[in-house]
């Protein structure tokens, strides 16, 4: 999956965060109707994308099968933290 690409998830859909204290994931829902970005290929079955200013690591298989990809940006397109994030991963 190509870096920058946008998504919208249809579904919502389980993405996994930085580590606690004790060594686990942290897994976050990312709920129906929000964008996603892009912003690493971790190989071809994860990849990790900005959310909400987030960096997450996902399934790809999870984007292809619950999501649509949004071919132009949006005027006022996410957060601004989120727009230097997508604009750093290009």
């Amino acid at each position: 999956m190509p870096i920058g690409t946008r998504s919208k998830l249809d579904i919502s859909t389980l993405a996994a965060s930085e580590m606690d204290r004790n060594g686990k994931l942290v897994l976050v829902t990312i709920p129906a109707g929000d964008i996603v970005t892009v912003a690493e290929a971790n190989g071809d079955k994860m990849v990790t994308v900005l959310w909400e200013g987030r960096t997450l690591v996902m399934f790809v298989a999870d984007l292809e099968q619950r999501a649509t990809e949004v071919l132009q940006e949006t005027a006022g397109g996410g957060s601004a933290n989120e727009q230097a994030m997508r604009a750093r991963a290009r």
